[in-house]
């Protein structure tokens, strides 16, 4: 299985309303093409939001928004990391540690 990224943005604000009614319309399409939502993440003033998905591939997640009728920007595959699993960037030359601004 390959993580796949999704990509949104909405002309109008995504209400909580849509959102929560959409989802169980998907689930059947999920089982079918094999793919298994990860999570969203929706911008504060939700006009876009990026979806994880893991998934046979990339395209499967595109068949799968386009039998449901739902509009994405871009569909692509990813690599997930994090900083425990990236030495240099919790711990970088130097011995400072990274943090914020």
């Amino acid at each position: 299985m390959s993580l796949i990224v999704v990509e949104t943005s909405y002309r109008d604000p995504l209400h909580p309303a849509d959102r929560a009614s959409a989802i169980p319309k998907c689930w059947p399409c999920l089982v079918q093409h094999n793919v298994r939502w990860v999570r969203s993440i929706l911008s504060i003033n939700r006009y876009r939001m990026i979806t994880e998905f893991n998934a046979p591939d990339a395209e499967a997640v595109r068949t799968l928004y386009r039998k449901l009728g739902v509009s994405f920007d871009q569909i692509w595959t990813a690599e997930s990391f994090t900083p425990d699993s990236v030495a240099d960037v919790t711990h970088p030359p130097g011995g400072h540690q990274a943090h914020d601004p």
